[in-house]
C-alpha cells in the first residue's frame, strides 16, 4: 500500500517537472530568436535597434555622419547589453524580468 501511494505521488509530481523546465526554456527561446533578428538584421544591412531622439534632431537640425554612427553604435551596444542581461536572468530563473528585457529589446529593433 505505502508504495502505491509513494508511486502516485511520484507520478503527480512528474508534468509539475515538465512544466517548470518548460518554463525555465521559454525565456531561452525568446532570447534565442530576439537574438537572431538582430543578426538578420546585420545580415541584411539594416539599422539594428534605435536610440532615443537627441535635442538637436527636436530642434530641426540635421545630424551629422558621426552624430549617426554614434547612435547606430550607442543602439547596437544597448541591444547587446539587453541580450547579455537576459541570459544572466535566465540563468537565474528570473524569467519574467527576461522577457521584460526581451520585450525592451524588440523595441529598440522595431519600434
Amino acid at each position: 500500500m505505502k508504495v502505491r501511494i509513494a508511486l502516485a505521488c511520484v507520478l503527480a509530481a512528474v508534468p509539475c517537472l515538465n512544466l517548470a523546465s518548460a518554463q525555465e526554456q521559454s525565456c531561452a527561446a525568446d532570447i534565442a530568436a530576439f537574438r537572431h533578428s538582430v543578426q538578420q538584421r546585420e545580415i541584411a544591412g539594416e539599422d539594428v535597434g534605435t536610440t532615443p531622439q537627441s535635442i538637436g534632431a527636436q530642434l530641426e537640425h540635421q545630424p551629422t555622419p558621426k552624430t549617426v554612427a554614434r547612435a547606430e553604435t550607442k543602439a547596437k551596444d544597448e541591444i547587446q547589453s539587453i541580450l547579455s542581461q537576459a541570459e544572466k536572468l535566465n540563468l537565474q530563473g528570473r524569467r519574467d524580468e527576461c522577457e521584460d528585457l526581451i520585450r525592451e529589446g524588440r523595441l529598440m529593433l522595431n519600434p
